[in-house]
């Protein structure tokens, strides 16, 4: 490693005297404006402490003298300043360059910086790391080019700019992983907003009651309504345009059979005239005989689909006549027809029984708690993973408990609005669990509610608690504390399987 020999003595304050091997100079100034006299020039530099904004001029001895150089601006980067050796260093090396002048020194794509950093000075650069690493090649190839710290003046090594890409490098790859954990972590975070959204859609699908007719809508149905058609019949025919696509006609048929220079315009639309005079009468009767063969069509489609919709009103005005009045087939058939309506996301069936007008027994599979209130939520950690944390069993009974009473209150509000004659609907809910002995049923009934008409008329589907207004219909239900649902006997309107 070669030896730097730099020494200061001071002279007086505010004047120096500074020995190094390239000579001898004498510097004089304050802190932040200094002048330097030497064998090289006149280094003039003016800067604000502590900011690491300076500016420096230098200005070397001509042959005669005098000064000659430029001056050039140093700003604190993150990188560094570029600049030539010196300008007249810089005008020989691009001499040299010249393959017209035999020279070979640097690299040919870096004549144009060389020519610019000789003009105006050094460059204060900033750079990405990729930028940092095509400035190494440069520095590497071309011995025109040097990088130097605009805060100490020094310049920097090969060694030190490998080394601080390599440091640029590992924070690019620290950022790299920031990002991708962020991205990662807002993706769970989605992912769990979705799923908790869905979970909350299944809870509240009950919410959506049907409205109660009022008497004025159960009259409006008894009445069949007026068939008002789709289709337009055919419009009637326009004469003069008739005419006129005849004469069009006839005088493309001549064109086609002479050529037309050899017959003037206005001879041409003359003689077609006179032609389509003598064909007009025939060519009236074929298009009324087209005419009434579209009206004919029209009104045969007219009448078959008057026919349809008076057939379907009629069907429909006895329908609800019958539902009215209690006919038991009617209702029953309607009753199941409306149960299977109702789109439940999850799986459930129900069997329906029918004795009497006044009430209707649903008999209603439940589903499984296992299978609609998960055991555990998700949450989002800060390393990018998704843990799962169980929930506590009271809280599952709870969703459970409001999903499936819900349910039952939601079938028997659709019920009310077909089944006109109804006062009551009985609910009864089971599920499958395990036995305990041989002889225990398969399924295992939960509860056993009558909800009345006024009930469900009046009933405000935003209560949060379904307890009370569930308990004021005395059902047949065993709660416990924690809103587990107990069995009960198989009810006794319930066909034995």
């Amino acid at each position: 490693m070669p030896f730097r020999f730099y020494r200061r003595i001071k002279i007086a304050p505010g004047l120096s005297l500074n020995l190094s091997k390239r000579g001898a100079s004498i510097s004089a100034g304050v802190r932040g404006a200094r002048i330097t006299v030497g064998s090289s020039g006149v280094t003039s530099s003016v800067g604000l402490p502590g900011t690491g904004l300076s500016f420096r001029e230098h200005r070397g001895f001509s042959a005669g003298g005098g000064s000659s150089g430029r001056g050039s601006t140093i700003y604190r980067t993150p990188v560094g300043n570029i600049e030539a050796s010196s300008r007249r260093e810089a005008v020989r090396e691009l001499a040299m360059r010249d393959p017209s002048l035999g020279g070979t020194l640097g690299q040919r794509q870096n004549d144009d910086l060389v020519r610019d950093l000789a003009r105006h000075g050094s460059k204060d650069i900033t750079m990405n790391t990729q930028q940092a690493k095509e400035m190494l090649e440069k520095l590497k190839s071309d011995p025109r080019l040097k990088l130097t710290n605009p805060e100490t003046g020094r310049r920097i090594t090969i060694t030190d700019l490998e080394t601080k890409i390599q440091r640029m490098e590992q924070q690019d790859e620290r950022e790299r992983k920031e990002k991708e954990l962020q991205e990662k972590i807002e993706r769970n975070k989605k992912q769990i907003e979705d799923e908790e959204k869905q979970y909350e859609e299944l809870l509240l699908v009950w919410r959506n009651l049907p409205r109660n007719p009022t008497q004025d809508d159960i009259n409006e149905v008894l009445i069949q309504r007026e068939f008002k058609p789709d289709i337009s019949p055919p419009p009637p025919l326009d004469w003069d345009q008739e005419r006129e696509v005849l004469v069009a006609s006839v005088v493309n048929d001549i064109k086609s059979r002479f050529p037309y220079w050899l017959i003037p315009r206005f001879l041409l639309k003359t003689k077609a005239v006179k032609i389509a005079d003598t064909m007009w009468e025939s060519k009236k009767v074929e298009l009324m005989t087209e005419y009434d063969g579209k009206v004919e069509d029209f009104q045969k489609e007219f009448q078959r689909r008057k026919l349809n919709w008076d057939a379907e009103e009629e069907a429909t005005v006895n329908h609800w006549q019958r539902l009215i009045a209690g006919d038991l087939e009617t209702m029953y058939n309607t009753a199941v027809a409306t149960v299977n309506s109702i789109p439940f996301p999850f799986h459930t069936s129900c069997d329906i029984y029918l004795n009497e007008p006044s009430v209707v027994f649903v008999n209603m599979d439940l589903p499984e708690i296992e299978d609609v209130i998960p055991l555990f939520k998700k949450q989002a950690l800060k390393n990018g993973e998704i843990r799962e944390v169980r929930i506590d069993p009271a809280s599952r009974n709870e969703d459970y408990f409001g999903l499936v009473i819900g349910q039952s209150i939601l079938i028997a509000a659709h019920l009310f609005v077909y089944l006109r004659s109804l006062s009551s609907v009985r609910v009864a809910g089971y599920t499958q669990r395990p036995r305990k002995r041989e002889s225990d049923d398969i399924d295992t009934y939960v509860f056993d509610i009558t909800f009345p008409k006024d009930f469900i008329a009046g009933f405000n589907s935003e209560v949060e608690d379904l307890r009370p207004p569930i308990k004021s219909l005395t059902p047949i239900i065993s709660l416990r504390t924690n809103w587990a649902l107990d069995p009960i006997e198989r009810p006794h309107w319930v066909p034995p399987t």
